[in-house]
C-alpha cells in the first residue's frame, strides 16, 4: 500500500510539473498521448481505431455510398470518414443511418 501511494504521488507530481511547463493549447495533446501510452501498455488500445480517429479514411477513391439528403451539410471527406467508421466496428454500424 505504501509503494502504491508513493508511485501515485510521484506520478501526480511529475504530471503537474510537466503540465506547468506546457502552453495551455498543448496540454490536451499531452494528456491524449499519455492516455494512449497507458492504454497501449495495458493492451487495450485498438490501433486501427486510433488510426481512423487521427487520420480519417485515407483511401483515394470516391465514397462507396451516395450521401443521403439529410447529411448534405457534411463535407465529402467527412462522409467518407463516417462510412469507414460504420464499416470498421460493430459499435458504429448504424451511425450513418442516424
Amino acid at each position: 500500500d505504501r509503494l502504491a501511494h508513493l508511485t501515485k504521488s510521484c506520478t501526480d507530481v511529475v504530471f503537474d510539473f510537466t503540465c506547468t511547463g506546457l502552453f495551455e493549447r498543448h496540454k490536451l495533446t499531452y494528456v491524449f498521448h499519455l492516455a494512449c501510452m497507458i492504454l497501449e501498455e495495458a493492451g487495450n488500445l485498438d490501433k486501427s481505431s486510433l488510426s481512423l480517429f487521427l487520420k480519417g479514411d485515407t483511401s483515394v477513391g470516391l465514397p462507396s455510398e451516395q450521401k443521403p439528403e439529410h447529411v448534405k451539410w457534411l463535407g465529402d471527406n467527412g462522409w467518407k470518414d463516417l462510412l469507414h467508421l460504420s464499416h470498421s466496428s460493430d459499435s458504429f454500424l448504424k451511425v450513418k443511418d442516424a
